[in-house]
């Protein structure tokens, strides 16, 4: 299991400089993410990639099943453990939890991240709204292997999709248009309140309101820099809704909040209660955000 211990802030990466064994990070896409890259101390760096058609997870140069997952880190022997949140994807912050959570004697897990002061735009093509460009394309929303639940619905339960919105509403949008009805009977909306900065809200809920009519909606808000509040909310809304599917669309906090809350309660899955996540892996485009923001440490456990 996963516990959150401790949430900080800090003005730089000097924090960093105390020695980890195993730093876990993702491709350099902009100057926040190579800012962690360069700033970290670990005698191991390992740069982590999903292959999603393998099933695998590729450290450096080698690719391991997720099955191999465990006794790939437990050959490496670590206890502190460092991980740049700001340059990983869902799926490898999700895979990688997954893989520590089952090794033991690991005495310290640190999550980085750090906020953008802003995200790259453009007008929209009638000149009316900002676009952010933060993906240069995607594929259709799947299942994750090890979190995916069961969806075809005959003589079973629809489930409630749970989608923590970001700025791209067209991601949303796909998931609604592609079911039609057919698995999902609920959406609950989760907002970012308060945001990063404020008005960002706003922006993120003008863009998704056009899906809201498509199919009964809660609209559900969260603190957008707190992934243990994320957890929370989860738990809430996970019992009154047996049936969940989530996806993370909003910002990498929550992500992390939705991670731990992914590992400590699928194994909980039975056919009365089911908890599963969806994705649709996209391409991040270079130079998506520009400068560096407030810089936020998540200090967990694992037990």
């Amino acid at each position: 299991m996963i516990k959150f211990k401790r949430i900080r802030t800090h003005n730089n990466l000097d924090f960093t400089d105390r020695h980890h064994d195993i730093f876990f990070y993702g491709e350099e896409l902009d100057e926040r993410t190579g800012l962690a890259i360069k700033k970290v101390n670990a005698s191991n760096a390992l740069l982590v990639k999903y292959i999603k058609d393998e099933y695998a997870l590729k450290l450096n140069d080698k690719k391991f099943k997720l099955l191999e997952l465990r006794s790939a880190l437990v050959s490496m022997s670590p206890k502190r453990i460092i991980i740049d949140s700001t340059s990983l994807d869902f799926p490898e912050i999700l895979y990688l939890f997954y893989a520590i959570n089952m090794i033991e004697d690991v005495e310290s897990l640190t999550v980085l991240y750090i906020e953008p002061k802003e995200y790259s735009k453009s007008l929209s093509p009638e000149g009316v709204d900002e676009e952010y460009q933060l993906s240069d394309g995607r594929q259709p929303f799947s299942s994750l292997p090890v979190f995916s639940v069961n969806t075809i619905t005959s003589g079973i339960q629809k489930a409630s999709l749970v989608s923590f919105l970001g700025f791209e509403s067209s991601r949303l949008g796909q998931i609604l248009s592609n079911d039609d009805g057919a698995s999902f009977n609920k959406l609950l909306a989760c907002i970012s309140v308060p945001a990063y900065i404020p008005g960002w809200e706003n922006k993120s809920l003008r863009k998704h309101l056009l899906h809201f009519d498509s199919m009964e909606t809660d609209l559900i808000t969260y603190p957008g820099a707190n992934p243990y509040a994320v957890y929370q909310t989860l738990l809430e809304i996970y019992a009154e809704n047996p049936r969940l599917v989530l996806t993370s669309l909003g910002t990498k906090p929550t992500a992390i909040g939705i991670c731990v809350f992914l590992i400590n309660n699928h194994p909980n899955n039975s056919v009365e209660k089911q908890l599963g996540a969806i994705y649709d892996y996209p391409i991040k485009s270079i130079n998506r955000t520009i400068g560096i923001g407030e810089i936020y440490s998540y200090e967990l456990s694992v037990n």
